[in-house]
């Protein structure tokens, strides 16, 4: 019967309040935190990847990338490696500590991917933003 698909829709929206108990989590689409100082281009990769995953945060710099990572632990990061504060690979690693095994795709990353991200692209593709994000969580 529809029974159903109002515990669906509950459980979606459950799902959002996830990080405030880790250990309860629920089933739903891969969380999602946007690291980018560029707000155009943020808001781009929000409207596009809300389709299939749950953004749960934009920042701007690292500070609020680390405490919003710590708030929301994402499933994954999209960590803009031109952020001005701080060098990717450092900011990555501070992440990495703040939310054990979360995949962190570096954009705009001259050397490919190390210890400090899960994949890197030198620029921005929504699209294979997108397809990475599949893949890794």
């Amino acid at each position: 019967g529809d029974g159903g698909g109002m515990q669906m829709a509950a459980l979606r929206m459950d799902s959002r309040l996830r990080h405030r108990n880790s250990k309860i989590r629920l089933d739903g689409p891969a969380r999602v935190l946007i690291v980018d100082d560029n707000e155009a281009v943020a808001d781009l990769l929000r409207m596009m990847l809300e389709s299939d995953f749950e953004v749960v945060g934009i920042a701007e710099n690292g500070p609020q990338a680390i405490l919003g990572s710590v708030e929301t632990e994402p499933d994954a990061i999209v960590l803009n490696c031109g952020i001005h504060d701080m060098s990717a690979e450092h900011l990555a690693r501070w992440l990495r500590d703040a939310v054990p095994g979360v995949r962190i795709i570096a954009v705009g990353a001259t050397n490919g991917p190390g210890k400090w991200a899960d994949a890197t692209m030198e620029r921005l593709s929504v699209s294979m933003v997108a397809s990475l994000l599949q893949e890794l969580v």
